[in-house]
């Protein structure tokens, strides 16, 4: 190698320092391919490692995830309720334990968008939810962040609790529409998500029904295909959203 460098010294009437330099600037330009060699093989060593290490998902499984997605932003909207009714009751002099805003937060791990890359329209679709349930987990943080903080006005905070609840019946909306769409769900099959929480519920329950946080109109009732099962299911939200405002009043923080 240094009699390489010193032929292209001599070649090009290079003074000492100069072909020095040269030597410099050649070994900086062999350990550079090195580390780029070094760096290549390393990311495909990575990308085998993560292909190897992959869950294997297929639309199958995400069409399982989608209906996970679909009762975990149900249950959240009547925790979401029962805690905004609670803290209006309680003139947002108190605030929760932050667990409890977390625990609604959805888990966008559950959409797999790489599965829809060949399709555009659907790619765009799923695309769109991952959006909407990542500003639903924002706003969660915002309004937690916004309940302990004196300098927020109630006004403030009960803006961003029906702004949490809207965001939650779009993001309902979207989800049916994408089994609808790209898994060919007929309403009856949107309906029976939903069958299990109401399979216990009598129609002497129904009967009974008196309506305090929800309206006969809600979003998630409008999915049932008769009227006596939106019924039911507005009388487990009833029901289920009471238990809930009972059991946040054990999770509240004087200011």
């Amino acid at each position: 190698m240094i009699e390489i460098i010193k032929e292209i010294a001599n070649r090009f009437y290079l003074k000492d320092w100069d072909w020095i330099a040269v030597s410099i600037a050649l070994f900086s330009l062999i350990v550079a391919l090195a580390s780029i060699m070094i760096a290549m093989r390393t990311l495909k060593s990575q990308r085998q490692t993560e292909k190897n290490t992959m869950p294997i998902i297929n639309m199958e499984i995400q069409e399982f995830l989608l209906k996970e997605l679909f009762v975990k932003l149900f249950d959240g909207q009547l925790m979401i309720t029962a805690l905004w009714y609670l803290l209006n009751d309680k003139k947002y002099e108190l605030y929760p334990s932050e667990q409890i805003l977390e625990k609604i937060k959805m888990p966008v791990t559950h959409i797999h968008s790489e599965l829809f890359y060949k399709d555009y329209q659907s790619y765009r679709t799923i695309a769109g939810l991952v959006d909407m349930v990542n500003e639903y987990n924002i706003a969660i943080t915002t309004l937690n962040n916004h309940l302990h903080d004196n300098a927020i006005n109630k006004e403030i905070l009960y803006r961003e609790f029906s702004s949490l609840t809207h965001i939650n019946d779009r993001i309902a909306n979207i989800l049916s529409k994408i089994l609808t769409l790209l898994f060919y769900y007929d309403t009856a099959q949107i309906s029976r998500i939903f069958v299990p929480f109401i399979d216990n519920i009598s129609q002497n329950d129904v009967d009974n029904l008196e309506l305090k946080y929800y309206r006969q109109d809600d979003v998630y009732a409008a999915f049932l295909q008769t009227p006596i099962d939106k019924n039911r299911l507005l009388f487990f939200m009833e029901s289920r959203t009471t238990a809930f405002y009972n059991d946040f009043k054990l999770l509240l923080i004087k200011k």
